[in-house]
This record gives C-alpha cells, structure tokens and sequence, in this order.
C-alpha cells in the first residue's frame, strides 16, 4: 500500500498526506515519502527526535486569552471568527478560569469544548464539574498522578457522558484501554462484538466526540491510545461484570 501511495503522490501535487500518532518514523514515514512531487507532509507524534524526516513544531500550551477564545468558538457559543468579547462575561470568565485549571492544554480544552457543545452544557457548569471530578480523581489515585493531570480529568467527564448514553460502547472503550491501539482483531471476541454491534447504534449526537474515536477496517478495529491508567476509575466495573 505505501508503495501505490508514493507513486500516486509523485504523480500529483497540492496534496496534503497527514500521518497521526507515529511512534517509529524510519519504518512507517520514510516508505511513504515521495522522492519528488509538490505537496506537504503533516505528522503528529509524542517522539522528540525526528532527524531529517521532518522539521519539528511543537504544539505549546495556549495564554489565557487564546485558550478562553478557542474553547468558546469549538463549543459553539461564538461564530468561527468572532472575537473574544463577542461572547457574553457568564461565558467569559468560566471560559477563562477552565483554561488557567487545564494549564492551558489543547486537547483537554477541546475536550471540555466537545462536551459542552454535545450535552448541551455551558462553560460555568463544566467548570464545575472538572473542579468536583479533578479533586475525586486526584484524592483517589494520590502520588500516582500523571503529568497532564487535565486530559485525564475531561476524558473522565467525557466518558462518563458516554456510559450514560450507551453501556456497551463503554465497555468497549474499557476494554480497548487494555489493548494495542492499531488493528484489534474482531475476531478475538466475536460473542462480544456482535453483542456491542447489537446495541452500538444510537440516535445522532449521543456518541461524544470527547471519547477516544475509533476506526474499522475489515476485520480490526482501532482506538486511540490510551492506557489502563487513564480509565483506573471505570475499570473495576467491568472487572465485576
């Protein structure tokens, strides 16, 4: 397959390849790089080096103002480009004081964007509800806090909404948490996936786009990563059952 891709981007140009989540570049980079072409190559990695494949930009944490301005036009509570004081002060300030919580972290303010805009819930409320599950969170699992501390605190949120809306999906997310992100074989539990399968289907808009999303190809499907850790307040649940 990298080889059809290489060619096809040799071939065109104005083209943007995205390759997500890359933990070995030399091997799943390199064989789909063109020797030649017009076009951009994005990746996203956790990796600090990256030679000569590619040109590292770090994604830094956003100031106050951005993250409150970010946080509000992905939950919808301004137009795509409006500024910042195009949103009420009841927006405002919670928007504002949820970023300074989430040491302005990208990902755990689209998060919380996510979950605003999908339960329907306002910047104040989610503040609340991040403050009362952060002190839970960090009470129950003490000096065996993770560094990003906010991602875990939103996913939480997020995941709890997920339950809420549909058990199976989340005890498809527990399960996914114990295993390998990429290409988990349908077939390793066939009983299950065809009683998830049963009962995945929901009306639009109860699945939250906080959750990690999941892709199927064929006979696998993959996850986003995520540790066991990360999902420690739900796990023991699922154990019980």
């Amino acid at each position: 397959m990298a080889e059809a891709v290489r060619r096809w981007l040799e071939r065109h140009t104005g083209w943007l390849l995205i390759l997500d989540n890359v933990e070995d570049l030399a091997g799943v980079v390199r064989p789909f790089l063109p020797a030649s072409g017009t076009g951009h190559v994005l990746i996203t990695t956790r990796l600090q080096a990256t030679g000569a494949i590619a040109q590292n930009l770090e994604l830094e944490k956003m100031e106050l103002e951005e993250g409150a301005l970010f946080l509000l036009r992905r939950a919808k509570l301004i137009a795509p480009d409006a500024p910042l004081d195009a949103a009420s002060e009841d927006h405002k300030k919670p928007a504002r004081e949820l970023t300074e919580e989430v040491a302005g972290l990208p990902l755990a303010l689209d998060q919380a964007a996510a979950y605003i805009e999908e339960t329907p819930s306002t910047p104040a409320k989610y503040l609340k509800l991040y403050r009362t599950e952060g002190a839970a969170l960090r009470a129950q699992r003490g000096k065996l806090a993770t560094e990003h501390d906010s991602v875990t605190i939103t996913f939480s949120l997020a995941f709890a909404q997920l339950e809420k809306a549909n058990q199976a999906a989340a005890d498809l997310v527990r399960v996914c948490a114990f295993l390998a992100p990429d290409a988990i074989p349908k077939r390793s539990s066939p009983r299950a996936a065809r009683n998830w399968a049963s009962r995945w289907h929901k009306p639009a808009g109860t699945h939250s786009r906080g959750t990690p999303p999941s892709k199927q190809r064929g006979g696998t499907v993959s996850s986003t990563e995520m540790s066991p850790t990360t999902l420690s307040p739900f796990t023991a649940s699922l154990r019980r059952s």
